[in-house]
């Protein structure tokens, strides 16, 4: 069965994405099975196409903030087993602590 193109068809995804904004660091999600976490994985993905396509639509400016883009651009998935066999889905917030970074012309020879 063909991939469902309606976002009607991702309810599951729409609440977790939001969960994972909500907190600081982002969120996760167990499954039984490996092959269930890489499909949810996938379905997160997809959904995140389908959100950007919409804004594209909505915001058909080019330089808009929003064209093609999305709230969820910000999350990074990964799979990740645990020691009980479960599998998690992590949505992770890309962010770095800026105190941490340095910049090359503070540390190599001009």
């Amino acid at each position: 069965m063909p991939t469902s193109t309606s976002r009607l068809s991702y309810p599951d995804c729409e609440s977790f994405l939001n969960i994972a904004l909500e907190d600081e660091k982002g969120a996760r999600l167990p499954f039984p099975r490996e092959g269930q976490a890489n499909q949810f994985r996938v379905r997160l993905n997809y959904f995140r196409t389908l959100v950007r396509n919409d804004n594209a639509k909505v915001h058909p400016e080019k330089d808009h903030p929003m064209h093609g883009r999305c709230e969820y651009d910000v999350l990074q998935f990964t799979v990740v087993p645990d020691s009980d066999g479960e599998w998690w889905v992590y949505a992770r917030i890309n962010q770095i602590n800026e105190a941490e970074v340095e910049r090359l012309s503070d540390v190599e020879g001009q």
